[in-house]
């Protein structure tokens, strides 16, 4: 099983779109966003919606999130 970790964008575009092609540009299995992505939660549904192959996605927040 091949999982992609991500934890603490604090609301860094760049960041956040990187994460958007290592992930569409590669086989994995599940992502695990670990907390600390955003203060909106625009942000992270706005993430989920425009990676592709949504297999498994787990988010925990993190004491940024709303």
């Amino acid at each position: 099983m091949k999982i992609l970790g991500i934890s603490d964008a604090h609301d860094e575009q760049v960041f956040i779109d990187k994460i958007k092609t290592i992930w569409n540009e590669n086989e994995y299995d599940a992502l695990f966003i670990l907390g600390d992505i955003t203060t909106r939660i625009q942000t992270i549904l706005d993430f989920i919606k425009d990676i592709r192959n949504r297999k498994k996605i787990y988010i925990i927040p993190g004491n940024n999130e709303p």
